[in-house]
């Protein structure tokens, strides 16, 4: 079920020695727009609002390690595909729709091996994560499929499969249950990297104190066309990603 879901893309994946690249897929259009930053919602909800600001924060968090950037350091964090192409995380997210199933989550245990032979060898690993949300009269439900590249120099087409989540959650439409899907795969992801990488987040961490004075985040105009010439490409991307 695992290598189904893989995204192929027609391009392969660029060589980023000593980064992790991540890609994430899902097949609701507004929501990649929204959280690439190309549009707004009006329309959510309070949980829904505060799903998107605790996804912001921790998309900020990794973007900021400069060691965990998108896809050739440059591409949207998240693309949309049809469901066609989506077809695990949506078998996944219908499982825990059947108020009779549990909710359930896979972790690899080659993950957390991998990543430590990442951190020692510094290599270009990648990481995709396929994301859907399902929702229907008896509920809401999220599916998650997660695959790592340990070397996408030297072994483009190496991948496994690491996190799948089948999870029932509380939400009153089917982009809240979008939304959770994608909230849920990036604050687990977030929390393991965090874990197995404290170094690595630790510099996220002082930059964010470095930058808490002054003018914050919180007052960025997103909407600006003005990037500021001494602004990193990290920054920008911090400033792309406030969609609140």
């Amino acid at each position: 079920m695992c290598g189904s879901t893989v995204e192929l893309s027609n391009h392969p994946w660029t060589a980023q020695p000593g980064r992790i690249q991540i890609e994430v897929f899902v097949d609701n259009q507004v929501l990649a727009s929204a959280v690439n930053g190309e549009s707004c919602i009006k329309n959510f909800t309070f949980e829904d609002r505060h799903l998107m600001e605790s996804l912001t924060q921790n998309v900020l968090e990794m973007w900021m390690t400069e060691e965990i950037v998108p896809r050739g350091n440059y591409n949207d964090f998240v693309r949309w595909i049809p469901r066609s192409r989506n077809t695990v995380a949506n078998h996944l997210a219908n499982i825990s729709l059947n108020p009779t199933q549990e909710s359930k989550i896979y972790l690899s245990e080659e993950f957390a091996k991998t990543i430590a032979e990442w951190k020692r060898r510094r290599s270009s690993a990648a990481i995709t994560m396929h994301c859907d949300g399902g929702f229907n009269r008896d509920g809401s439900s999220i599916g998650v499929a997660v695959h790592l590249w340990p070397d996408v120099e030297k072994n483009p087409k190496d991948y496994l499969c690491v996190i799948l989540i089948s999870e029932r959650v509380e939400t009153d439409s089917s982009l809240g249950a979008e939304l959770a899907a994608l909230w849920k795969a990036v604050q687990y992801l977030t929390g393991l990297l965090r874990d197995w990488l404290p170094e690595t987040f630790k510099n996220a961490r002082e930059w964010e104190l470095r930058n808490s004075s002054g003018d914050s985040l919180e007052s960025t105009d997103v909407h600006g066309d003005d990037d500021g010439g001494s602004m990193s490409s990290h920054e920008k991307a911090h400033k792309r990603l406030r969609t609140l």
